[in-house]
């Protein structure tokens, strides 16, 4: 089924380039990307490769520092894909639920056909408080390596329920922590898009 939903959503998923950063954005209305702010940290423009071939200048309209988003505007007529459907809202009821996170890990941008995102599957684990700024969030065990922050993670619906942003490493208390990757949950990115699409950055 997961893979039904990677088939359906994969040419919405683009490799950010800017100078020594990569990540991942992905198309959620006509003309509209987001990522996370660290990709996109200092630019006002980016360059966006996806699957279909060859790069779109994206413009960045705001990002929201403390939630780690950003908002990309690009020609909606630059792109033929689809826009992933954002979800209402994720909470505990989806603990152990499959989730299929999209992204372009380890991926550079040559000039060439740089190919379909790669597709991480798991299981959401559990839905946390991240941090007072970051807000809510939920851990899962679909890995994410350098390149995937900013990346869709989707529901067995096809719905985007979270972005992807970190590995976690160690405990609060300092403690070794292995195999935990941390998104950030749809209601953060509802709660920052009025502000992102008036071009309101903090």
């Amino acid at each position: 089924m997961l893979g039904d939903v990677y088939e359906q959503s994969n040419e919405a998923v683009f490799l950010v380039v800017t100078p020594g950063n990569n990540g991942t954005a992905f198309l959620f209305e006509p003309g509209l990307l987001l990522t996370n702010q660290h990709v996109i940290t200092g630019r006002s423009t980016v360059a966006l490769w996806g699957a279909t071939g060859g790069s779109i200048s994206g413009t960045v309209i705001a990002s929201d520092a403390p939630r780690d988003l950003a908002l990309i505007r690009i020609n909606p007529g630059a792109s033929s894909a689809n826009p992933l459907l954002l979800a209402e809202t994720i909470d505990n009821s989806s603990i152990a639920d499959p989730v299929l996170a999209i992204g372009y890990s380890n991926t550079e941008a040559n000039g060439g056909d740089i190919g379909p995102p790669g597709a991480n599957v798991g299981v959401l684990t559990r839905v946390v408080t991240v941090s007072l700024t970051l807000g809510e969030g939920f851990e899962m065990d679909a890995p994410l390596d350098p390149g995937d922050s900013g990346g869709p993670v989707l529901d067995r619906n096809g719905e985007v329920i979270g972005v992807s942003r970190a590995v976690v490493v160690q405990t609060p208390a300092g403690q070794r922590v292995v195999g935990t990757f941390l998104a950030i949950a749809i209601d953060e990115v509802h709660r920052a898009l009025p502000d992102l699409r008036a071009g309101i950055s903090r």
